[in-house]
């Protein structure tokens, strides 16, 4: 056998082995709530802005009660591949709450947005600097 075929084949191995563990780490995993509306405005392919109801905010509650609300951003939705799209909600607005609560927690660590910045009375979301 090959260095390269054995070395894929020890990374395939790995792989496989270490893949059991992703069903324990859930299984032990408490479940949040998503709550609100989702609106979402198109401004050209695979660039949207996520724009919060006032009525009706998205708002995930962690099972530790720790709230997460997003408010106005960009975001390109869920970056779910092709073949899955013919699956039940695995388009790439299959799960949208979820995807826009990432992006929020995206913005918040990687733009420097402070926990309380407030971004309601924007009519523009604020830009992250590109790195």
């Amino acid at each position: 056998m090959s260095r390269r075929a054995c070395l894929v084949a020890g990374l395939a191995s790995l792989v496989l082995l270490t893949a059991g563990c992703a069903g324990a780490h859930y299984a032990h995993t408490r479940a949040g709530t998503l709550s609100g509306a989702l609106i979402v405005e198109w401004r050209r392919p695979d660039h949207f802005v996520f724009r919060p109801d006032a009525a009706s905010p998205l708002l995930f509650v962690r099972s530790d009660g720790t709230k997460i609300q997003p408010e106005l951003m960009f975001t390109d939705g869920g970056s779910i591949p092709r073949p899955f799209w013919a699956l039940r909600n695995y388009s790439p607005w299959g799960y949208g709450p979820a995807f826009i609560v990432h992006d929020w927690l995206f913005h918040m660590q990687n733009c420097s947005w402070p926990a309380t910045t407030s971004t309601r009375s924007r009519t523009r979301p604020p830009s992250c600097p590109k790195s």
